[in-house]
């Protein structure tokens, strides 16, 4: 029987029963790891209307397969945006974290000393040091790949949040910060201490250059 025209069928069934169950039976392989499966899957597509003679919008969904990622890892076809935001975060590049393990961390905090009361060494205690800039400069270089952009489009991520503080993007006058209680004014003041916040804009735009070639879209 046919699987197109307008019908009056609900897309979780269609996508479920008419097409993936059809699908593994003709196939009779993984849908887990069988990449062209998918691929078969995703080329039905479901455009709906609202019911609403006057209202010109349509909503755009294909049929894609999703498995759960606990054993026996079952799989089922299920009605998904066409246009499905995929993203990630990549973190931790201009606000670094020792905690966070990435490349370089023991670089950028090696030997950096944090005021009494404090729990650890932050960024701010980095930009304390008279090597703060080369550190910080070695840090990016490293970090800031557009590799990384090229794995995150093999694997499907079509936008990426990057997370940026506000000395990346202005220098306060001097003396000045944010408000902050007790002493911790005084800690946010060495982040300018680090470099100007024009000197970001070198890895900020290669960001957004590796996320075009890829195209993923930045938040």
């Amino acid at each position: 029987s046919s699987v197109t025209g307008c019908r009056d069928w609900e897309p979780s069934t269609y996508c479920q029963e008419t097409i993936f169950l059809a699908a593994q039976r003709v196939s009779g392989g993984d849908p887990a790891a069988n990449a062209a499966f998918r691929a078969a899957v995703q080329h039905y597509r479901i455009r709906q209307g609202s019911g609403d003679p006057g209202d010109p919008l349509r909503k755009e969904s294909l049929c894609n397969v999703w498995c759960d990622a606990a054993p026996p890892r079952p799989c089922f076809g299920q009605p998904r945006a066409a246009d499905e935001v995929k993203g990630t975060n990549y973190g931790g590049r201009f606000l670094p974290e020792f905690f966070l393990g990435i490349p370089g961390s023991l670089a950028l905090f090696q030997d950096v000393t944090h005021p009494p009361g404090t729990a650890h060494a932050s960024l701010c205690d980095v930009g304390n040091l008279p090597d703060a800039t080369a550190r910080m400069t070695a840090f990016l270089d490293l970090n800031v790949r557009a590799e990384h952009f090229q794995q995150m489009a093999a694997r499907g991520i079509n936008v990426v949040r990057v997370p940026l503080g506000y000395w990346n993007l202005v220098d306060l006058p001097a003396g000045a910060t944010p408000n902050g209680a007790g002493a911790i004014g005084a800690r946010w003041r060495s982040l300018q201490n680090i470099m100007p916040a024009a000197s970001y804009t070198k890895w900020i735009d290669q960001v957004f250059a590796f996320a075009s070639q890829n195209a993923i879209r930045v938040l």
